[in-house]
């Protein structure tokens, strides 16, 4: 909790000034974390949504969008057991809402065009996340992270 929580003092005005070896230190080791298992993924997560909101951040997660992509895939298409209890089902579902969250930052700081840019981001958002299992969800984040950012959706 207290990572998740100091996620924005970690990567607010702080990531400007630092050296670009930071913000590429950062990218990596949130792209790694994707692929943990849940705890660390929400953290990454969360640190990925707060990295990309600077200009050196998100220069650094675009280095590593391959990796964060086939992370982010594996989080949304992963599969209960059949005999999974409840509190599975609904860490499972608070992990694709956080998944999906990184992604809707990801892709309203990557702008227009991005689709040009960076192919495979583009190819796995098509892909994984436009299903008829994430795609409301993923709108919903997409709607949040436009309210944040100040911009009517």
């Amino acid at each position: 909790k207290v990572c998740h929580d100091d996620v924005p003092t970690t990567t607010g005005d702080f990531l400007d000034g630092a050296p670009p070896g930071f913000a590429n230190g950062v990218a990596t080791a949130a792209s790694l974390g994707a692929g943990d298992h849940y705890d660390v993924k929400i953290v990454a997560h969360a640190l990925i949504g707060a990295l990309v909101k600077s200009r050196l951040g998100l220069e650094a997660a675009r280095g590593v969008l391959p990796e964060t992509c086939a992370a982010f895939k594996a989080t949304l298409t992963a599969r209960l057991k059949s005999d999974a209890v409840k509190q599975e089902a609904d860490r499972a579902a608070d992990l694709a809402r956080s998944c999906l969250r990184a992604v809707a930052a990801l892709r309203a700081k990557l702008g227009e065009g991005h689709e040009e840019r960076d192919p495979a981001f583009a190819a796995f958002v098509a892909e994984t996340v436009m299903t008829e299992k994430h795609a409301k969800a993923f709108e919903d984040a997409c709607a949040a992270a436009a309210e944040e950012d100040g911009v009517a959706v």
